[in-house]
């Protein structure tokens, strides 16, 4: 968003790179599957899970290594350059340096089509002429592919799913041209994935097309996308067995997105004077291995209790925004503070987001479509005695418990089950 705006454009919607690159390869056109993209840049690695169904693109799960990617295996070739030669990095001047890495960033290119390849270095202005085997090349990346290999099993972990149900397995980026990767994936998956000739360009395709659906091209089908947080968001509280503190989790990783989520927490001690809630993201038990985005201070009434709650909600918008608001229940008292990180927007443009986004800081039973349905069970529950009342009030609970715990994409189709049990129920029809 700011980079679009310091080139004087209008950024009308983010899209995730992986979804690019489904795009790009033309699976909005296909009735539904499940589409593993691997993306391997220069310098990083993401691996998503994305699942088309009814013009819906959602990203089940996203994972990575914000510090793996093509320019490792670069280095690599280089380390083991220095060490046939018998050199030390930090002898070398930063012009030689530079010259070593061009040259290592040859040689991995040219090991994309060649078993072996030879290229010039020089060093101290002394041409060397040296010779790598992919063979060789392969068997010192073995912690790199390890490396590569995480990811990918923490995605397909989240979502439980299975290599056989995977529809298409899609490589992109540079670095992913190197065939030790597809060799990886092929293994991983016992199939090859599919390879565009040229993967680096089609995040660039992706967005193009995305751009058509943005304004309502006829050329293209309707198609929604959605996006998940990729850290797990939360607070630090005392555990109360151990009295040490622990990440207490408000949004899990990999929830679909914008999404707003509420836990209720209570003073260690009666009479406490305040609690100053820190801001956390990451997967570890311990707070202090997790990344710190900032602290909310809350002043607490006097005469609280350890059975008085402070409600805590975290609301994350698809900007990457993350909005933050505690109440004390006791007195009314809310606390709202915006963790913007590096969305680039301005503070006017994430209140709106946030304005935007009130209906789903309800709780499930009170936002309107579901309101409807439960006030309507309930009139119906009021009407009805006997076993039909019992059997009314049991699917009225099954339902409420149900709408506050499935996926995004599944909100609709449990509302539109009730919604006939109901119908049903109206016209005094058998229902099984």
């Amino acid at each position: 968003m700011a980079a679009a705006r310091i080139a004087g454009l209008e950024a009308l919607r983010l899209v995730n790179e992986p979804t690019a690159a489904a795009l790009a390869f033309g699976l909005e056109s296909r009735d539904e599957g499940q589409f593993l993209v691997l993306d391997l840049g220069g310098g990083t690695f993401d691996v998503s899970l994305l699942n088309k169904f009814e013009g819906i693109m959602e990203i089940r799960a996203s994972c990575g290594d914000s510090n793996l990617g093509g320019n490792d295996f670069r280095d690599l070739i280089a380390a083991l350059f220095l060490a046939d030669q018998r050199i030390e990095a930090s002898s070398l001047s930063p012009e030689s340096y530079a010259q070593l890495i061009r040259a290592a960033e040859s040689l991995k290119q040219a090991l994309t089509t060649q078993d072996i390849a030879q290229e010039r270095f020089h060093i101290a202005s002394e041409p060397v002429e040296w010779t790598l085997s992919r063979e060789r090349f392969e068997e010192n990346a073995t912690p790199l592919l390890t490396r590569l290999r995480a990811p990918v099993v923490r995605v397909m972990s989240d979502t439980s799913a299975e290599a056989a149900e995977i529809d298409e397995i899609i490589l992109v980026g540079g670095a992913s041209r190197m065939p030790l990767v597809r060799a990886l994936v092929t293994r991983l998956f016992h199939r090859f994935p599919l390879a565009h000739p040229r993967p680096d360009h089609l995040i660039g395709l992706g967005a193009t097309v995305q751009a058509g659906l943005v304004q309502r091209d006829s050329a293209l089908e309707d198609l929604m996308m959605t996006d998940v947080c990729p850290f797990t968001l939360g607070t630090s509280t005392q555990d109360g067995h151990t009295h040490e503190n622990i990440m207490s989790v408000i949004i899990e990783r990999n929830s679909i997105i914008p999404i707003s989520r509420t836990r209720h927490y209570v003073p260690l001690v009666d009479g406490q004077a305040h609690i100053l809630f820190d801001i956390l993201q990451g997967e570890n038990i311990r707070p202090e291995m997790n990344v710190t985005l900032g602290d909310v201070f809350v002043a607490l009434p006097t005469g609280i209790t350890r059975k008085d709650r402070v409600s805590v909600c975290f609301t994350y918008d698809v900007s990457g925004a993350l909005e933050v608001e505690i109440l004390v229940e006791k007195t009314g008292a809310l606390t709202r503070k915006i963790f913007a990180g590096q969305s680039g927007l301005s503070p006017e443009d994430i209140e709106k987001r946030f304005v935007a986004l009130q209906q789903i800081k309800l709780a499930p039973r009170d936002q309107i479509a579901n309101h409807a349905l439960v006030a309507r069970a309930e009139r119906l529950y009021a009407e009805s005695v006997g076993e039909r009342r019992d059997l009314i009030g049991n699917e009225l609970m099954r339902f409420l418990a149900r709408v506050g715990k499935v996926p995004l994409r599944e909100v609709a189709e449990t509302r539109a089950q009730f919604g006939a049990w109901l119908d049903a129920m109206e016209r005094n029809l058998p229902f099984a």
